[in-house]
């Protein structure tokens, strides 16, 4: 009755009632669950899977990220000549740094000074230093900022990703929608109003550029021919080769699909 009242609501005022008063993006209950059952799984490549999920995923759900701490702590000094094992610490490390709670680094920080493995300490070390990006990243993710009942609540998120003022957050949004299937012609048309407004700012911003190209082969994947005039703009106007030649790319990948 609830989401119905709220869909009546949309269709009344349209975009002047904002997601804000009528609509937060989805209880993720059901999916907190799946993820602590997957995590505390007794096979690892389903271990691993979870970890690799979860540190994409958003979440901050405390209880769910204190089972992989202390997994983490339970296991980060054993079995490190097994290829496997080194896998899943490795993506538990990135999983923990995820979920943007500074409480975790004092984990990573134990890992790196202890462990003995040095790319279990590289590992730690390097996410002790990602989660205040993760903090950051996440608090985007949850944005009430766009709303469109018909669009699963995983690309909703993606768009409150590309939309964000951190150029890197823009490029981990891009890499969710590449990877995305059937992604609504919608969506690539936000990807394209955002490559337009970036892809002249700083020829030399290595952030930018890499942020660029990525939105670039989203378009590409689209198979739309309508974004090979962008395309082609930044083929012809920017002064960063790396652009242009995967702006050349993606207009020749959206010729071919055609």
């Amino acid at each position: 009755m609830k989401k119905i009242l709220i869909y009546l609501i949309m269709l009344l005022f349209g975009p002047v009632f904002s997601i804000n008063t009528v609509y937060a993006i989805g209880d993720r209950t059901a999916e907190i669950n799946a993820y602590r059952k997957k995590i505390q799984s007794s096979e690892i490549l389903t271990r691993i899977d979870a970890a690799k999920e979860i540190t994409d995923s958003g979440l901050t759900d405390p209880e769910l990220f204190d089972i992989i701490n202390d997994i983490l702590l339970k296991i980060y000094n054993s079995k490190t000549a097994d290829k496997d094992h080194i896998e899943e610490i490795t993506w538990l490390c990135k999983a923990l740094a995820s979920s943007g709670n500074s409480k975790y680094k004092k984990t990573l920080q134990e890992i790196y000074n202890n462990s003995n493995n040095t790319k279990v300490q590289d590992t730690a070390l390097q996410n002790f230093n990602l989660v205040d990006y993760y903090a950051l990243r996440n608090k985007e993710i949850a944005e009430k900022k766009y709303f469109d009942p018909d669009m699963p609540p995983e690309i909703i998120r993606a768009i409150n990703m590309i939309t964000s003022e951190n150029i890197s957050i823009k490029r981990d949004g891009a890499r969710r929608i590449y990877r995305s299937k059937n992604v609504e012609e919608k969506v690539y048309d936000i990807v394209n109003e955002q490559l337009l407004q970036l892809y002249d700012k700083d020829p030399e911003d290595t952030n930018l550029i890499e942020t660029t190209v990525w939105f670039c082969k989203v378009l590409a994947s689209s198979g739309l021919p309508k974004y090979k005039p962008t395309l082609a703009e930044i083929a012809d106007k920017t002064l960063n080769k790396e652009l242009q030649k995967q702006a050349e790319q993606s207009i020749k990948k959206l010729s071919a699909s055609q």
